[in-house]
């Protein structure tokens, strides 16, 4: 068992947190893009549709990414 002060663990977890924060908001970009799409492609507006479809995965890929970057960071720690 090793004793670690408060402001050690808070410099170490803040930047997890804060990707955390990331993830979440570009997952709630992501629902957001798709539900736009989903208007647009019900309109018949198949080209933004295709775009706003695809800006959806995007944000989804890049969330992926930072959830592994925050796992390896936290085996790290």
């Amino acid at each position: 068992y090793q004793y670690y002060h408060l402001p050690y663990i808070l410099t170490v977890a803040h930047p997890i947190l804060h990707m955390a924060e990331n993830i979440t908001g570009l997952v709630e970009e992501a629902i957001a893009k798709a539900q736009e799409a989903v208007g647009a492609d019900t309109a018949g507006d198949f080209e933004r549709a295709v775009d706003l479809y695809s800006r959806s995965v995007e944000l989804i890929k890049r969330s992926l990414q930072l959830q592994q970057a925050a796992r390896i960071s936290s085996c790290r720690s």
